[in-house]
């Protein structure tokens, strides 16, 4: 995986964020999916971070969205595919998208805050959400997890506005969370699947947690390194390592039953 150079859109710190390639240490910080975790793992691998950002929780959970993705595209390329049950016929097909297409689809409005963040929208100052107000209302129910959102974003609110400033925020600063529609090849019949971009790049990097511990324990017995130096390796790099090991083990052992 090459850097990640990624243009920061809103406050507090819009400008160029840098990310480093994917390591196993990064891989690790994954273990389930959530803003925790997205946030943990940006900052296991940033390496640069725009003006007034001093880490992942820092941003607004739109421009986490985009880079999520961002990263996705870089680990595991540009298609979103996976099988799906068809809602009519009950049979199972494939399905196939262009990230590139879904993230184009996404429009945003052009808005400018003040120097603080904050926009104005009638008599009512508000900033966007981050990933520390997340991280605030972690293990709140659902309801009262909105509410400290809500507060933290929109202070002078009154309940009758929030709506509307909740609204304007998706326009301005929209999540990569959509509705995708693909036709049941068998019976035709429209399927709506959802596509979230931060679960499902956490998703992928958790199925791929058996994967890494083979390519760490393979490299650790053959070349008996230190944990923290394999999981310092940059992924492709102990993924070309791995291989290569496992095929001279392969072949010695062709060689000896020859």
């Amino acid at each position: 995986m090459t850097k990640v150079i990624f243009e920061v859109n809103h406050p507090p710190g819009a400008g160029v964020l840098a990310l480093g390639a994917l390591t196993g240490r990064a891989e690790m910080a994954v273990t389930e999916t959530g803003a925790a975790q997205a946030i943990a793992l940006i900052d296991a691998m940033a390496e640069r971070w725009p003006d007034r950002v001093q880490a992942a929780a820092d941003l607004s959970v739109s421009d986490r969205d985009r880079l999520m993705a961002q990263i996705y595209a870089r680990v595991f390329g540009g298609r979103i595919s996976g099988t799906s049950e068809c809602q009519g016929c009950a049979e199972r097909f494939d399905f196939d998208f262009a990230l590139d297409d879904l993230l184009a689809s996404v429009e945003a409005e052009p808005a400018r805050a003040d120097a603080d963040g904050w926009y104005i929208d009638g008599d009512t100052r508000f900033r966007l959400p981050t990933g520390r107000d997340e991280l605030a209302a972690q293990g709140q129910p659902a309801d009262r997890a909105a509410e400290v959102i809500a507060l933290a974003c929109a202070p002078k609110a009154s309940a009758a506005d929030r709506a509307r400033i909740e609204s304007r925020m998706a326009r301005i600063a929209p999540l990569i969370d959509l509705s995708l529609q693909a036709d049941c090849p068998e019976c035709g019949t429209p399927n709506t699947m959802r596509f979230a971009a931060e679960r499902y790049c956490l998703t992928a990097l958790l199925r791929d947690r058996p994967r890494l511990m083979r390519e760490v324990h393979r490299l650790g017995a053959a070349y008996h390194w230190p944990l923290s130096d394999i999981l310092s390796l940059p992924r492709d790099d102990r993924r070309a390592l791995a291989e290569q090991i496992a095929m001279d083990r392969d072949g010695a052992r062709r060689a000896g039953a020859a």
